[in-house]
């Protein structure tokens, strides 16, 4: 028998650790401790950039996407009836990626 097939997931491990399987998270022990969460939760450039009255190219994508996620509920209400919004999945994710978008703007 293949023994990676006989080895168990352990869950509370991935519950406990998930976000160092995700990003690129080095433990805290380590002398060049890295994290790629504290570089992608960090604005200061895109706010130094909008300072100094440049064009802030990532501010105006999220704009059109924005715009474009909206777009997504207007083609729905045109074909479908309000009843059926809540149930398929694709609507949840579609609102959790317009909230996400709205709060990052």
């Amino acid at each position: 028998m293949n023994t990676r097939s006989q080895q168990q997931v352990d869950l509370k491990d991935l519950y406990d650790n998930w976000p160092y399987y995700v990003y690129n998270i080095s433990a805290k022990s380590d002398p060049n401790q890295f994290n790629e969460l504290s570089q992608l939760q960090d604005f200061t450039q895109e706010y130094e950039i909008t300072q100094q009255g440049k064009i802030n190219a990532a501010q105006r994508m999220r704009y059109v996407m924005f715009a474009l996620t909206l777009a997504c509920y207007v083609t729905f209400f045109l074909y479908m009836d309000l009843d059926g919004f809540f149930l398929p999945f694709t609507n949840w994710s579609l609102m959790l990626t317009t909230v996400s978008l709205w709060a990052s703007i």
